[in-house]
């Protein structure tokens, strides 16, 4: 299992060289931050819910909604609008995501977007996005994000999920807690030396990855 997850990666890996080297992979902070949710749907309430874990201002606007999105909405006192999306509701917007199923309103979230210089994401049409959004692992302090740039999102989810199985095996977040406590000791042993701070956290790191059940 362990060496099939590997393999996966690894091709994964391969692929991604190819169709990612144009595109920068970061963790963006987005705690108080504007960001518009045009749709009502499931999958508008699933981006919502993820904006809502990073402690950004969501604004969402549709006419109608599902009944999960009414109970976000009312459980977080998300704003809301109860109509079609208008250019101004992007004023002031760090970014935007369109998930309805109008392509013309889609198009025209795209093209507002666009205009104003915003991060736009139009749902499953990786053409009308300028940026993706990954599957994300996440484990305590671990996050790892998987895209394919928009070409094969199952993919990414299923990897994550293969992943997640090994994460969970090695128990990969008791290994960064230790190496965090070690690097809080190494500190205070040597404050002014960087380069033995540097080696005496590599030594530790690599001793705990060559004690691990890979089996």
């Amino acid at each position: 299992m362990i060496f099939l997850v590997l393999f996966l990666f690894n091709r994964l890996t391969q692929i991604l060289r190819i169709i990612m080297n144009r595109l920068y992979p970061v963790f963006i902070k987005l705690k108080n931050k504007r960001c518009v949710v045009v749709g009502g749907g499931t999958v508008a309430c699933r981006k919502v819910k993820s904006l809502l874990e990073t402690e950004a201002t969501v604004k969402v606007i549709s006419l109608k909604l599902c009944h999960e999105m009414i109970v976000l909405i009312k459980d977080h006192q998300t704003e809301y609008h109860q109509r079609a999306f208008q250019p101004a509701d992007l004023e002031g917007a760090f970014m935007v995501i369109a998930a309805t199923d109008d392509a013309a309103a889609n198009q025209h979230i795209w093209d507002e977007a666009n205009k104003k210089n915003i991060l736009a994401n139009v749902v499953d049409v990786s053409e009308l996005c300028n940026f993706y959004v990954p599957s994300v692992i996440r484990d305590g302090d671990l996050a790892i994000a998987i895209s394919t740039n928009g070409k094969a999102p199952y993919v990414a989810k299923k990897l994550r999920v293969q992943l997640q199985q090994f994460i969970n095996k090695i128990g990969l977040n008791r290994i960064i807690s230790l190496v965090d406590r070690k690097k809080q000791e190494v500190r205070k042993a040597f404050p002014q030396n960087v380069k033995q701070r540097e080696k005496r956290i590599k030594q530790f790191t690599d001793n705990l990855f060559e004690n691990l059940s890979w089996r």
